[in-house]
């Protein structure tokens, strides 16, 4: 054995003691000597065994190992954090809180980062993202990257998404990222569309995948395609149409709406009138008359007229103004009237239906003088006092 670290050259002098200590007849007061000598020796050999060992498995480890624990945020220290957050002051003081004991301070602290919005947070951020040992504390690095809409880190972002399979820093990295997209200017459109691209792989990742998708990385994902607009991002985002949980459906079609995408408008006729959510058939309406899908007529004035939820026939109004159908004035106006004939001017849902139907009243019919319009907009003008700019607006 040849020792070259001071703890081996330790642990050899032990070994080396018992040899001598052991091997041969001593007096009673020199083997005692020699005992307590070993066990000073073994004592120390060992703990530096054990400090040598840590280190090493410091330095295996990528993540951080702070010892942490779960306590709350201490009163006094959340003021000095939310002082900070109305300052919008970046400094050595919420820095240093980074790499505290506490993970709920750490995750506190990169909160307050991403509200204060500096760029200069980002450097401290990425360590955090990328090594910290709480879940929890590396996807509110990610999220304060997002609200900071840095391009400085977004290469962090789209190695996470790459690497890790914590469904809640999937969901926080491609959110932030669809904000970091968002926001570059187009003097790097080039960056931009690569960092599209990988929010739609992300989002097409979950679509694809055999077991179970991620909730919360679905979402988020299809708001971050939304932002970012990713070249033929509607197939992908067509196939939540489908998906089990309304509120995923709802946001695929909100998202299909926004982008002004026809993809799904074949399964968005269906979800219109036999989905169960009310949210998800108006936003399949919102779809239908955002992209003019004159096929879904039939569809559009059914719900306009029938459905039980005014949210649903509100938005269906809305899409038959954008398809200017003639053919939707008749039935609409006789919807129209009876509303009117309820005579409930203070009644919120009657008077925001009978506003929209309007609107779109004004669209179909424009440049027309139909005479039996005009008398129903004499009449809802007096019914409203002569107070709603809309009806104005839509008899001009």
């Amino acid at each position: 054995m040849n020792p070259t670290s001071k703890a081996q050259r330790l642990l050899w002098s032990a070994l080396t003691c018992q040899r001598s200590g052991w091997s041969r007849p001593v007096a009673t007061n020199s083997k005692l000597t020699v005992w307590r000598s070993c066990i000073r020796v073994l004592t120390v050999s060992s703990v530096l065994l054990l400090l040598v060992s840590g280190a090493a498995s410091q330095t295996r480890h990528e993540k951080l190992q702070y010892p942490t624990s779960g306590d709350p945020v201490s009163k006094i220290l959340l003021l000095r954090i939310v002082r900070a957050e109305d300052e919008r002051r970046w400094d050595g003081d919420v820095r240093s809180l980074f790499t505290a004991r506490n993970a709920n301070v750490r995750t506190r602290a990169a909160l307050a980062a991403g509200r204060i919005g500096n760029e200069e947070a980002v450097a401290a951020l990425i360590p955090l993202l990328e090594k910290d040992d709480e879940p929890e504390v590396r996807a509110m690095a990610a999220f304060a990257l997002g609200e900071i809409e840095s391009p400085l880190g977004a290469d962090a972002l789209v190695a996470v998404l790459e690497d890790s399979k914590d469904g809640r820093l999937r969901a926080r990295a491609v959110e932030a990222l669809g904000k970091i997209t968002a926001a570059l200017p187009k003097e790097q459109a080039t960056r931009a569309h690569e960092l599209a691209g990988v929010v739609l792989d992300a989002l097409t990742f979950e679509a694809r995948r055999r077991s179970a998708p991620d909730d919360l990385t679905v979402l988020l994902g299809l708001t971050a395609v939304l932002r970012a607009k990713p070249d033929n991002a509607g197939p992908i985002v067509k196939e939540f149409l489908h998906y089990s949980d309304p509120r995923v459906r709802a946001d695929a079609a909100n998202t299909l709406a926004r982008l002004k995408l026809k993809d799904g408008n074949e399964e968005l006729r269906k979800l219109l009138v036999d989905d169960p959510d009310p949210i998800v058939r108006a936003n399949a309406a919102r779809v239908l008359g955002a992209t003019e899908d004159k096929p879904a007529f039939d569809e559009l004035l059914d719900r306009a007229l029938k459905d039980k939820d005014s949210r649903v026939r509100v938005s269906a109004s809305r899409a038959l103004g954008s398809l200017k159908d003639m053919r939707a004035e008749s039935p609409v106006l006789r919807h129209a009237n009876l509303l009117v004939a309820k005579n409930r001017p203070h009644h919120l849902t009657d008077v925001n239906e009978a506003l929209e139907i309007s609107t779109a009243l004004g669209r179909i019919l424009q440049g027309t003088a139909d005479i039996e319009a005009l008398g129903w907009f004499s009449v809802a003008r007096q019914w409203l006092s002569y107070s709603a700019p809309e009806l104005e607006i839509a008899l001009a």
